[in-house]
């Protein structure tokens, strides 16, 4: 199985979606295998530029292969090329809501 992450206003299944990436508070881990959950916060958030770039960096290293999000800027985008994730268009208000509709086969692949 492997690892997707959602983008999160806070750390937990119950916070709120988050439809930026790169300046997303925080990133939901999920391991589909296991449906464990763990909030990790998005150190791209910071960055002065290329949060994006520097966020993808991040979910790279944590062995993350799809996303689940909204908005996804151009250089975010060929970054999440590059590094091989596919990326989910997200709707919903609550990160649980976006995962159910994943696991449902319910959202639009954009990358």
């Amino acid at each position: 199985m492997s690892m997707v992450a959602v983008t999160s206003a806070g750390p937990h299944g119950d916070s709120k979606f988050e439809v930026r990436f790169g300046r997303a508070p925080y990133f939901i881990l999920l391991d589909e295998g296991s449906d464990k959950l763990e909030g990790v916060p998005n150190p791209g958030i910071e960055a002065e530029g290329g949060a994006g770039v520097k966020a993808v960096q991040f979910l790279m290293d944590q062995g993350v292969k799809k996303l689940i999000t909204g908005k996804v800027g151009p250089h975010a985008k060929s970054a999440l090329q590059e590094g091989d994730i596919e990326v989910y268009e997200g709707s919903g208000d609550r990160v649980g809501e976006v995962i159910e509709k994943y696991n449902q086969g319910r959202l639009q692949r954009l990358i």
